[in-house]
């Protein structure tokens, strides 16, 4: 159940000036997205994001016009959804409902039209010969003939325009679908729709006995690009580096933005050798384009990406399959990125840091770190 606060007006507008203030002071775009995450980020109304905005703040991270996506995602677009789909649904009843009603009454039209006909029969039956009794018979029969064909055309039309209907409303579900398992900026699939089909692959290898890998991307010191040439232009690289990965993958594979400046690969029916030649092709393909400021036609650069690779191994927490490309990522940056790490490696690595620096603290790897 969902419980509604009443907030005064003199909060509201407290509240309002905070959220102001927090985007002019992280350089976050004034839109009604983001007004509406951090107005209710100042209300405290919703107890989780404030908690989560509030770690961010503390740490000092960042707040990315991409992490504000993300949050507004986690936040609120689930509920939206669910909110379109609850009206669409009602649409669609109240269609059908008046559908229903048309046909029943259309049934009722049709057994008065048989009576008339069935009247008429028995008459002519009594009066075979009579020709004066022949002409109201036959006007019974034409007034009843034409009543019944304007309630046939306008049955038609109703049913037409219901159909019409109908088909719209479904095509409106499907749009909300395809928003909702798709990511705004990159339009590649989003995280819910990478759990989804993480999912099916699983299911799909342990039925099948086919392998299934996973491949996690992050862009190398994206953070340092966006402070160095603006949030546009960071977006601008994020769409480019999601087409590059799309157009490489193509068929063999699912690519979606798994949150800020990381990416994900699933690749049904694919071994790690071949995962590992997928995510070379990816990482070449962006190091091979050049940055260009579409504002002034400035040559910026190129940029890189770290990649991590793992199996999934059938029967294994999904979950085991996700920290184990992860912690491939995580080598790859910390080997000196632009490179790709599979699961296979991590036990070596580690073994020859402890044989040049045996006594060295492990490094703490921070949540969310480029």
């Amino acid at each position: 159940m969902t419980v509604v606060r009443h907030i005064s007006a003199e909060s509201a507008v407290g509240h309002a000036d905070m959220a102001i203030r927090l985007m002019e002071e992280h350089g976050i775009e004034p839109n009604p997205s983001n007004y509406r995450l951090w107005f209710t980020y100042a209300s405290g109304e919703n107890k989780k994001l404030r908690q989560t905005i509030s770690i961010l703040l503390s740490n000092k991270r960042e707040i990315s016009a991409a992490i504000c996506d993300d949050l507004y995602y986690q936040f609120f677009q689930s509920l939206d959804d669910v909110a379109q789909l609850a009206n669409v649904t009602t649409d669609i009843e109240s269609q059908l409902v008046e559908l229903m009603s048309s046909l029943s009454n259309a049934g009722v039209e049709t057994s008065q039209f048989g009576q008339a006909l069935d009247g008429a029969s028995k008459a002519l039956k009594v009066y075979p010969h009579a020709e004066g009794g022949l002409r109201p018979i036959v006007n019974l029969l034409m007034t009843a003939t034409r009543q019944m064909e304007t309630r046939n055309q306008n049955l038609q039309t109703h049913l037409q325009r219901s159909g019409d209907q109908i088909t719209e409303l479904k095509s409106t579900i499907e749009t909300i679908h395809a928003i909702s398992v798709t990511d705004q900026l990159t339009d590649i699939g989003n995280r819910r729709s990478f759990d989804d089909h993480l999912r099916e692959y699983a299911m799909q290898g342990m039925e099948a006995g086919e392998p299934l890998c996973l491949l996690f991307l992050d862009i190398d010191k994206f953070k340092n690009f966006n402070d160095t040439w603006g949030h546009l232009l960071g977006d601008h690289v994020l769409r480019l580096f999601a087409s590059c990965m799309q157009k490489t993958v193509g068929s063999k594979g699912f690519c979606a933005r798994y949150g800020g400046e990381e990416f994900a690969v699933l690749l049904p029916n694919t071994d790690i050798p071949e995962a590992i030649k997928v995510a070379n092709a990816i990482r070449k393909s962006i190091s091979g384009r050049e940055i260009v400021n579409r504002s002034n036609g400035q040559k910026v650069g190129t940029v890189t990406v770290s990649i991590g690779a793992a199996q999934f191994a059938q029967g294994e927490p999904l979950t085991a399959l996700v920290e184990r490309a992860d912690a491939a990522l995580y080598a790859a940056k910390e080997n000196g990125r632009n490179r790709v790490i599979c699961e296979n490696e991590l036990q070596s690595l580690q073994q020859r840091r402890d044989t040049v620096s045996p006594h060295a603290p492990e490094p703490t790897k921070i949540p969310g770190a480029s």
